[in-house]
This record gives C-alpha cells, structure tokens and sequence, in this order.
C-alpha cells in the first residue's frame, strides 16, 4: 500500500515545559504505514515511496523480546501518524520521532501505550524534552501500580541503598533518593552525594561540560541538597555506584 508524503488532517498542541520556558507549539503528522517491527523500539515505516526506519524518542526497556512481541502484534501493517523529532538520524541511520495511533474517534501516542503497559522506561534526550511531563505522568501510574518492568525485582525503582546498586554495575536503572550533600570542584565537575560517605555511597555525577545546561534546567546546584530526586542512567564503580547523567532530563527533582 503506497500512502500520500502529506501532513494528516489533524494536528497536535504540545505543551512545552523544558528548561522552565512554557508554551506551545504544533505537531506536524505524517501519514505512513508500518512495514516491520525491526527492533523493540524501532519500526519499518513507508511514507509514500520512501522507506523511513523510525526509532521511538528517548525510551528504553530491559525486555526487549517482550516488547517486540507485543509491538509485532500491535503495529504490523497498521496505518499511523508519524512525527519526527529531528531531521538527523541516529548512528543506525534511523529517524527520532513518535507515532500516533487511531483508537476509537481518539488518538493516542504509541510512548503511551508503552509506558502504561510498563512495558518501557523513560531515558530522556533533548530532542523530546517537551513531552515529558505528560510521559512522566504515564510512567509514574505504570510505576505506582507495579505494571511490567516496574514490579520486577531486576527493574524496579530502586533506592540508593549502594550495597543493591553495587550489584547493577553495567545496567539502566532508575533510582531515587535525598540528596544529602553537593561538592561543586574548580574543575567544573559537581558531584550530589546520597551518604555520608562518598567513597562507598551512591553519587550523581555532572561533568564540567554539562554543568550550565544542568544549572539552567535545575537552578543552582546547592538548592539540590536535602531535596529528593529521581535519576537515570547506567550504573558505573566510582568510589561506590554512580549515574554520569549526560542532559539534565534524566534527572527529576521531587516534592518532599
């Protein structure tokens, strides 16, 4: 089936939240049909006569069998909208975007779908700040009932405990805890600490690099102590387990 390279009918206001700049802006749509659920989070798309392979924005999962089974079932031949969030690709030469399915006289973003399920986590990039809060809120219900990945013991929402994380060296995790001391160094680099001992303890690292993007979404770094906080990323030994956050949307900052 050949379908027409044109904007849908239909257009989407998002509300825009990253960085404390509020707003919003239109989505363009385009239709297209899937061809191929070709990885768990990537999928085969014909937008007229071009083939497009689109990889879902800024989600990861720790069962990718399992999500590509249900993907298989849920999207093989299925005509969507698809919005892409970036005119580059990634290494694996695909396009970043979202796709919109037809539920009933709704329309619904397939992250959604996904997120409700539990099926997937957030691992946020810049490229989607925009959609977070309302993926947050998907997320924090999947995470509250215990639904999929969030009620497995491998990949739960863990705490900071560092004797646990020690033993998810190497993987995505999601931890939350208090801050309970920030180390600003002259090289740039800050360091949240979650102990009284930095050695052993769980830590936050933000390089040098990153710092101003990370002051700019997160306010200055001293007002982080004694807040709690929500973290992503890969778990890594330094002096105890550690996150090294590369944007600042993989970190939420949490009532208390």
């Amino acid at each position: 089936m050949t379908t027409i390279f044109k904007p849908a009918l239909f257009v989407v206001c998002l509300v825009i939240a990253a960085c404390g700049q509020a707003g919003a802006r239109t989505a363009q749509l385009f239709e297209a049909e899937v061809t191929e659920v070709s990885g768990p989070l990537s999928i085969s798309l014909q937008v007229e006569e071009r083939a497009v392979e689109l990889r879902l924005a800024s989600l990861t999962t720790p069962v990718p069998d399992r999500v590509q089974a249900y993907l298989d079932d849920l999207m093989r031949g299925r005509a969507v909208e698809v919005e892409f969030l970036s005119e580059t690709t990634d290494r694996y030469q695909r396009r970043i975007g979202v796709l919109w399915l037809r539920e009933g006289l709704q329309k619904v973003d397939l992250h959604s779908i996904l997120l409700e399920e539990g099926l997937v986590q957030l691992y946020p990039y810049p490229d989607a700040a925009d959609r977070l809060p309302r993926w947050q809120a998907v997320e924090a219900e999947a995470r509250a009932a215990d639904a999929g990945v969030w009620g497995d013991y491998e990949t739960r929402l863990r705490d900071v405990d560092p004797d646990v994380l020690i033993q998810d060296m190497g993987t995505i995790q999601v931890v939350e805890g208090r801050v309970t001391d920030v180390a600003e160094l002259g090289n740039g680099r800050v360091y949240l600490n979650f102990g009284s001992d930095y050695r052993t303890d769980f830590t936050v690292r933000i390089d040098a690099e990153a710092a101003p993007g990370f002051a700019q979404a997160l306010g200055d770094f001293a007002g982080l102590q004694d807040r709690r906080i929500r973290v992503r990323g890969v778990i890594r030994e330094e002096n105890g387990p550690m996150i090294v956050p590369p944007n600042p949307y993989r970190i939420e900052v949490l009532g208390d």
